[in-house]
């Protein structure tokens, strides 16, 4: 699992569609899926529902969405925290 697989992931929830995570995400829409396609094949388990062009997240999405999100939520207060420190040294 990489963090780029959740960041997509992520935005694609956020967003409602892998065409407007592409746009968020500065990248293609086939790059999305691909990516999405590839998260899914290494959980073994569908992430989101296909319907044409609509995509619902799958229950087993959700879950996974919140502890994505948790991931972030923890990378963003080491980041913090790393700063924080090297404010502290140069007092």
């Amino acid at each position: 699992m990489e963090l780029k697989q959740l960041e997509f992931f992520v935005a694609c929830v956020e967003t409602g569609s892998f065409n407007k995570a592409a746009e968020k995400l500065y990248t293609s829409q086939p790059n999305v899926s691909k990516v999405i396609k590839s998260f899914e094949k290494e959980l073994g388990k569908p992430l989101f529902k296909r319907n044409g062009r609509n995509t619902v997240v799958t229950d087993y999405g959700k879950s996974v969405y919140i502890y994505a999100q948790n991931i972030f939520k923890n990378i963003n207060l080491i980041s913090n925290q790393t700063k924080d420190s090297r404010l502290l040294r140069y007092k």
